[in-house]
């Protein structure tokens, strides 16, 4: 083989090898070129989805904010009534407890009543004998001592004889008819009542007195009419 037609062999190979590795490249641009469509197809369709989706959430975000708005007042609401409910409570907790404190011994004083309504006629009793007499003296002092302290405590004795009748503090047991009496005015005491502050431990027993005319003459004047007629 001539030194020739060797050169032209390797010239016509390298030109077979450029052209092989041109149509490569051009192989490889139109495969980059089609990825490329794709890719910028999928980022427009992905960029579509995303406007689309965005725009849903803003619809949805403004309904949750309206929905958690409302919650929000709901609480407030809420916690406005249960601030005052429990401003309420407490006062009436508070008032409760000065309540009890102010009438602390009412139950005691209850009690205590019998035994001085024992006490005051022990000490009233009438006698003719000096040493039991003398003996008495002591025991009223210590019983209007003991009424003194009582009443430094709020424990009183009602008000009744010759005042005029109170349903709130007295309670009658019987009428009298005493026409020199102005009406409704207590004629005698039975039992004495007794406050504590500003409630009443018991009410007084008493006789009233009435303007009406008594039971007897009331069926003798009707006689008398019977008669007439």
């Amino acid at each position: 083989m001539s030194k020739y037609n060797r050169y032209r062999e390797e010239e016509k190979e390298l030109e077979e090898l450029e052209q092989e590795v041109t149509e490569k490249k051009k192989k490889e641009c139109k495969k980059d070129k089609h990825h490329g469509e794709d890719h910028e197809c999928q980022c427009h369709h992905d960029n579509h989805e995303c406007e689309c989706h965005h725009e849903d959430d803003e619809c949805g975000c403004e309904g949750d904010l309206e929905q958690l708005k409302s919650e929000i007042e709901r609480l407030q609401d809420q916690l406005l009534r249960n601030a005052a409910e429990l401003e309420n409570f407490k006062r009436r907790m508070n008032e409760e407890r000065i309540r009890d404190r102010k009438y602390a011994l009412e139950s005691f004083f209850r009690e205590l009543i019998d035994i001085i309504d024992i006490f005051d006629k022990a000490v009233n009793i009438e006698t003719k004998e000096d040493s039991l007499r003398n003996f008495l003296i002591g025991f009223q002092m210590i019983n209007d001592r003991l009424k003194t302290t009582l009443a430094n405590e709020g424990m009183t004795k009602i008000s009744a004889q010759n005042q005029k009748f109170d349903p709130s503090v007295h309670h009658a047991v019987e009428k009298t008819y005493l026409q020199d009496v102005e009406e409704g005015i207590i004629t005698e005491v039975i039992m004495d009542g007794y406050m504590y502050k500003d409630r009443v431990l018991r009410p007084s027993l008493v006789k009233v007195n009435s303007h009406e005319a008594e039971p007897e003459n009331q069926e003798s004047e009707i006689k008398e009419e019977n008669n007439n007629e």
